[in-house]
């Protein structure tokens, strides 16, 4: 079995996301980031299973979802499985993931 590793940002993102739902239910809280660790945890036993995202233009990103977040990963050298987010999938994913274009830049 491979190893995953949670970018800083995905660590982020995640107490973010028990934050927001410990505001009104602790316990549903520790259940969604359960549901959400044990997603990962089956990444690294099946990297591949997410579908690959090319539209927001970051080689080899993957996705899977556990409703309504989705956790963006990559398969490393080595085949250790690299969460870079977990993000609600009701935000604007293209204004979040895709990298700015030259002519945005200032």
């Amino acid at each position: 079995m491979a190893a995953v590793r949670l970018s800083e940002q995905a660590r982020d993102e995640l107490r973010h996301i028990f934050r927001m739902i410990a505001e009104e239910n602790r316990e549903a809280a520790r259940r969604i980031v359960g549901r959400i660790l044990d997603r990962c945890r089956t990444l690294a036993e099946h990297p591949l299973l997410g579908r690959v995202r090319p539209e927001f233009g970051v080689p080899a990103l993957r996705s899977t979802a556990i409703a309504p977040h989705v956790i963006f990963y990559r398969v490393a050298e080595g085949g250790i499985v690299e969460v870079v987010h977990i993000i609600d999938g009701r935000r604007d994913l293209d204004v979040l993931l895709k990298p700015p274009r030259r002519e945005d830049l200032p």
